[in-house]
């Protein structure tokens, strides 16, 4: 199963942007929310797909968005 796939809307948006480098705090002004709204997004993606890294999280989807 795809990673974005296991993640919701708001999630797959994070998840993006994390795949296109940014950083939590350019995230969360990019979609106009706080920081700690994008720091819990992260923590729930990793937490859904058991995976322990942000950085894999973005790679992943970054991966996945290239195809």
């Amino acid at each position: 199963m795809n990673i974005m796939d296991q993640l919701t809307a708001r999630q797959q948006q994070v998840a993006r942007l994390l795949a296109q480098g940014l950083t939590q705090e350019q995230i969360a002004h990019q979609l106009g929310i706080h920081p700690g709204s994008v720091r819990r997004h992260t923590a729930n993606m990793r937490r859904s797909t058991g995976i322990n890294s942000t950085t894999t999280i973005a790679i992943k989807a970054y991966m996945e968005l290239d195809n």
